[in-house]
């Protein structure tokens, strides 16, 4: 009897550590939405978008007749915005292409886990165009 013993216990610690195995974190898959923004300002005027809903942005197409066009970090929180002037005296039409990424963690909640390591990653990149024309 002593030796049914030992085995038996074997299967259910064994049991125990198997169900609570954590799966491998798997990135989502990613994919990009586009979104065009029509902007009229006029000359030597700057323009701000603010971009709430993002983690980051970046720029993936700089602008052509621009004095600024840069993203930066702005208020308390940090929320990314993108800032535009144009050149000094240009009228007519500006292009930029910024790249918006926000990432999205949810946390393992079943289980013998008790730490809250991330379960689960998703990142979202949006592509936004702005089309900017500078007139009177």
């Amino acid at each position: 009897m002593r030796h049914q013993i030992l085995p038996t216990l074997l299967i259910v610690v064994m049991a125990l550590f198997v169900s609570c195995k954590k799966e491998s974190v798997k990135p989502a898959p990613v994919i990009p939405t586009i979104e065009v923004v029509n902007v009229k300002i006029a000359p030597n005027q700057s323009y701000q978008a603010d971009i709430t809903d993002a983690t980051k942005i970046s720029i993936a197409k700089q602008a052509t007749h621009f004095s600024v066009s840069e993203t930066l970090a702005s208020g308390e929180k940090g929320a990314p915005v993108y800032k535009y002037l144009p050149a000094t005296d240009f009228t007519g039409t500006d292009e930029v292409t910024l790249v918006s990424s926000k990432v999205e963690v949810s946390y393992f909640s079943g289980g013998c886990s008790t730490d809250n390591s991330a379960d689960h990653a998703t990142v979202t990149t949006k592509y936004i165009t702005l089309k900017i024309t500078v007139a009177n």
